[in-house]
């Protein structure tokens, strides 16, 4: 038997049979894991980002310029209280006991990094797990059809290599659609030092801030003092 025409066979058996269509449902089941995980990705980094916009609005606030007081004595308008005074200071004993070392960012940012590391192993092991299995299944399927159909030692070596050629074709055309691992690994790095980068700039404006309110509320004090 001419090897065209084993191939030509083993083509039409495995169009109509029902080993075949059950392979084309595992393929599909396959891709609809994978972009549901890609989803449940998309939707975890929002919420990392919703995250960062609100401690960027909140050092911002803190940043804010402080209102213009006019240096003008006469005007009694514009005198501060002590009462006020105190408060400005428990306000600025607040925004110390709320402000964050950079130790202790680096320390979160370390933490939310393996915390995406662990997530993402846990939701890739389960999905190699179910291409490697596929793999099993698809070669054993393709052999067995193989092995049934021709007599031919010739004509099943030419098919088995073409076999397994479309097999390695559909796969990587699988593999096309899924982020490999060190894909992954690089996203993992870029969140970090993107993290720990506006941590610590975060960090650096509130102490900036915090000292300014510092060299005011003495100025203040020696003024009402004189």
């Amino acid at each position: 038997m001419p090897p065209s025409a084993g191939l030509h066979g083993l083509t039409h058996l495995l169009a109509g049979d029902t080993e075949w269509r059950n392979i084309q449902t595992i393929v599909k089941t396959t891709l609809q894991a994978v972009a549901k995980i890609v989803s449940s990705h998309a939707v975890m980094l929002d919420t990392m980002d919703a995250r960062i916009d609100r401690m960027q609005d909140a050092a911002f606030t803190a940043l804010a310029p402080p209102p213009h007081v006019s240096n003008n004595d006469d005007d009694a308008s514009m005198v501060v209280s002590r009462k006020e005074f105190l408060a400005l200071v428990a306000d600025v004993r607040k925004l110390k006991k709320r402000s964050v070392s950079p130790d202790d960012l680096e320390a979160r940012a370390v933490a939310s990094g393996n915390e995406l590391k662990r997530r993402l192993d846990h939701a890739i092991t389960p999905l190699q797990d179910t291409i490697r299995d596929m793999e099993e299944v698809l070669l054993k399927q393709f052999m067995a059809h193989a092995n049934s159909s021709f007599a031919s030692n010739e004509a099943l070596r030419h098919v088995q290599d073409d076999v397994t050629e479309r097999y390695a074709a559909k796969m990587s055309k699988i593999e096309q659609h899924m982020a490999t691992k060190g894909d992954l690994h690089a996203l993992e790095q870029r969140v970090m030092t993107d993290t720990k980068a506006q941590h610590r700039a975060q960090a650096l404006q509130v102490k900036d801030t915090i000292g300014h309110l510092e060299k005011g509320l003495r100025k203040h004090l020696a003024d009402q003092l004189a």
